[in-house]
């Protein structure tokens, strides 16, 4: 599978092209592509890699529906 790699949100952002499997299980649970910017900015901040914050949502650890970016800062 290769080696976890840290994910920014500019990364993240291209990558919603790209479709590797968090970004289509986001749009499968009809996350916005600005909801997916908001996923980048969470993935910089809580310096997670994307399949980390998609483990987390499918625990209800964190809502990302409706978060405002503000609530990270």
């Amino acid at each position: 599978m290769g080696d976890i790699k840290k994910v920014s949100g500019k990364e993240l952002a291209h990558a919603i092209g790209k479709t590797p499997p968090a970004i289509t299980y986001m749009k499968k649970q009809n996350f916005t592509e600005f909801s997916l910017l908001k996923l980048g900015y969470l993935c910089d901040k809580l310096e997670l890699d994307e399949d980390d914050l998609v483990a987390m949502y499918k625990l209800k650890r964190i809502k990302l529906k409706g978060m405002d970016i503000s609530d990270f800062e």
